[in-house]
């Protein structure tokens, strides 16, 4: 039966064992029949989503009963198909005359008996056909993607690739295509690459999409060469008619290759703002997307002179809150708050160094803290006390300021205090401390960004982790 499931999608249950009706202590056999009741009522390109969720819900179950026999799929998170359900039967479902022999060996493919037999029997029904068979090629993806050893010469992405080459741009193999290379990013290589790309049936707004994710894989696999012959792919098909379009699309390729180290990668990111600039036309129109650039182009000269061994977290929140902007990297810099947390010393000793090899490296760390900060701690903030500065001297006798650093940090993280508002301490007069001495100290400090990362930061951090999580 497979009325167990409530008929909003949004309520089905999280644990796998009762998405799929079945009981803890059932078999890897068992619990293979109760998913292809489940597959065969949501066809993967009628129901794209509930399907994934069914066969995410099925590796579950297999892990959990350990059937060794069971192959790990690259499970797609859900956003990834939104908007994908809007796609109906007229767009990527079989004409009705073949709705019944698609549904008949669909059956066939995910059962135990005739999988073999019943995926061949697909394959030669789809290269029988001349009709718009879209929905067809969703399913011979999904049969590879459960059961890869029903064909040895062919791989998941195959089938989009073809369908996109046979059907032209359907929506729905467009989003399976690329919530695929989004999981499975060596794909992005697949042999068929070039002759998608040059496909007259891809109009130019889906070849955009298809490039978007492309490009975001061939850069993290550092396919820098493949990745610019396909900006000369774009200049071709998308610049004719769409010049801004194709700038800014390069643009972000600039973007991803601001951080590539080596000979091929600095190539290719000179053989980018050529690009650009040869389209001159329209860069009064992109003022601020090319400020971005310019940004960019300043970042890599910089991060050309980085020592290699720069700690990896905050190149890695430099790198985001640049490319990606401040609403992503909560993660990241929490991360990295908590390996300077334990290694204070450490940490402001490597920001001191990174600082020497890149100031403008630092800026950008410094905000996204700041960043941070505005959304760790709440707007109300404890009036800071008259005595702050006395209380701190009172257990840290003056000295040369750039001693003094480890004490402030220690200092604010108990009393919970922003460097800035340490600062304000300092710029009242004490009797524990001379004039002058006050006032070096206070101008020595206001110039240490790194002091500023570290502190304003850490007090974030441990902040962060004292707030009780608020369920809504």
């Amino acid at each position: 039966m497979t009325d167990h499931l409530p008929a909003s999608r949004d309520d089905w249950p999280a644990d796998p064992f009762e998405l799929l009706g079945i009981p803890r202590d059932i078999d890897a056999r068992d619990a293979r029949r109760a998913y292809t009741r489940l597959a065969r009522r949501f066809k993967p390109e009628h129901n794209p989503l509930e399907f994934q969720l069914i066969r995410a819900a099925y590796d579950a179950v297999l892990a959990c009963i350990g059937d060794e026999s069971s192959v790990p799929f690259a499970g797609i998170t859900q956003p990834d198909f939104v908007g994908s359900r809007a796609v109906g039967h007229s767009q990527s479902a079989p004409t009705s005359d073949l709705a019944s022999d698609f549904d008949r060996h669909w059956s066939g493919v995910c059962s135990d008996e005739d999988a073999t037999d019943s995926y061949q029997a697909l394959c030669q029904l789809v290269e029988e056909r001349t009709e718009d068979t879209a929905g067809a090629y969703v399913r011979l993806h999904w049969a590879l993607a459960i059961s890869p050893e029903l064909d040895e010469t062919r791989q998941p992405i195959d089938w989009l690739v073809t369908g996109l080459l046979v059907a032209g741009a359907n929506p729905q193999l467009i989003t399976l295509y690329v919530a695929w290379l989004q999981n499975s990013r060596a794909d992005v290589l697949h042999d068929q690459a070039a002759e998608l790309l040059a496909a007259e049936t891809i109009d130019g707004g889906s070849l955009a999409q298809i490039l978007a994710v492309r490009w975001e894989c061939l850069a993290e696999l550092e396919k820098w060469g493949e990745l610019f012959n396909e900006v000369i792919i774009s200049r071709e098909r998308i610049a004719i008619d769409r010049p801004d379009q194709h700038v800014q699309m390069v643009l972000r390729a600039l973007e991803l290759g601001t951080w590539s180290r080596g000979e091929r990668g600095l190539l290719f990111y000179k053989q980018c703002l050529r690009e650009v600039q040869r389209f001159e036309e329209v860069h009064l129109r992109m003022e601020e997307q090319l400020g971005r650039a310019e940004l960019f182009s300043e970042l890599r000269i910089h991060l050309e002179n980085l020592r290699s061994d720069a700690p990896p977290e905050i190149l890695t929140v430099i790198r985001r809150s640049v490319t990606e902007g401040g609403s992503n990297l909560h993660g990241d810099v929490t991360r990295m708050l908590a390996v300077w947390l334990e290694r204070p010393g450490w940490s402001l000793a490597a920001i001191d160094e990174l600082f020497r090899q890149s100031t403008l490296s630092v800026y950008v760390l410094y905000q996204a803290i700041q960043d941070y900060f505005v959304a760790t701690l709440s707007d109300v903030r404890e009036p800071l006390a008259q005595d702050t500065l006395d209380r701190f001297l009172a257990i840290n006798q003056f000295g040369v300021p750039a001693k003094f650093r480890i004490a402030i940090v220690d200092f604010c993280k108990a009393e919970c205090l922003r460097l800035d508002e340490f600062l304000a301490a300092l710029t009242v007069p004490t009797k524990a401390l001379g004039e002058s001495s006050r006032r070096g100290l206070l101008q020595y400090l206001e110039r240490d960004l790194s002091l500023f990362c570290l502190v304003n930061g850490s007090v974030a951090f441990l902040v962060a982790a004292a707030t009780p999580v608020v369920q809504v």
